[in-house]
């Protein structure tokens, strides 16, 4: 299963009817957007606050030096800089969502863009030891997909809501993962002799 060619042929139009083509939810972008763009705001207006209160004369916050609160500032700018940068490029994100797919097959899957018919991720089910779900909560919720390769390093997908939620992604993989195997497995034991 060779994912560019997967990518193609559901940009072409020819997937086969066994294929599920999921396609990300504008609605995720704008709420990435939207939150980096508070956080942005926060930084700003607290780097320029504490600047205020040094310019005004009142650097007496306990803050020690000049230059300990001149890097207090700067900081709160650059991390409002940078987190409006996310920001952005997740507003922009929002015009091609439509060309990122998940797309589900029997025999594995695929992450990637129509677009560049570049592949984020893919895994291959008979390439495949095991596959686990792990969910972490530490301030935001985190579905972590761990993938066990037959010959390779054991890796883990990163799963957001982009898709519908990450959890029910995660289990619609394992799912079909299990099946896969399961008639694997069924198809293996009825060739061997008794």
């Amino acid at each position: 299963m060779n994912s560019r060619e997967v990518l193609e042929t559901v940009r072409g139009g020819n997937a086969p009817a066994s294929w599920q083509v999921v396609h990300a939810r504008k609605s995720f972008f704008v709420g990435e957007g939207a939150l980096s763009l508070v956080i942005a705001l926060i930084f700003v207006a607290f780097g320029l606050f504490i600047g205020a209160l040094t310019f005004l004369g009142w650097s007496t916050v306990g803050w020690g030096s000049h230059l300990a609160t001149l890097s207090v500032i700067i900081g709160g700018l650059g991390l409002g800089v940078w987190a409006g940068s996310d920001s952005i490029r997740n507003f922009r994100r929002i015009r091609t969502a439509h060309d990122d797919v998940l797309v589900l097959m029997p025999e594995g899957c695929v992450h990637g863009n129509l677009g560049t018919l570049a592949p984020e991720h893919h895994l291959v089910y008979t390439e495949t030891r095991d596959i686990s779900f792990l969910f972490r909560v530490n301030g935001r919720a985190h579905v972590l997909l761990n993938i066990l390769p037959h010959n390779s390093r054991p890796r883990t997908w990163y799963l957001d809501d982009r898709f519908g939620p990450a959890v029910a992604t995660a289990q619609r993989i394992i799912y079909d993962y299990t099946c896969y195997t399961a008639k694997l497995h069924s198809v293996t034991d009825a060739t061997q002799p008794n």
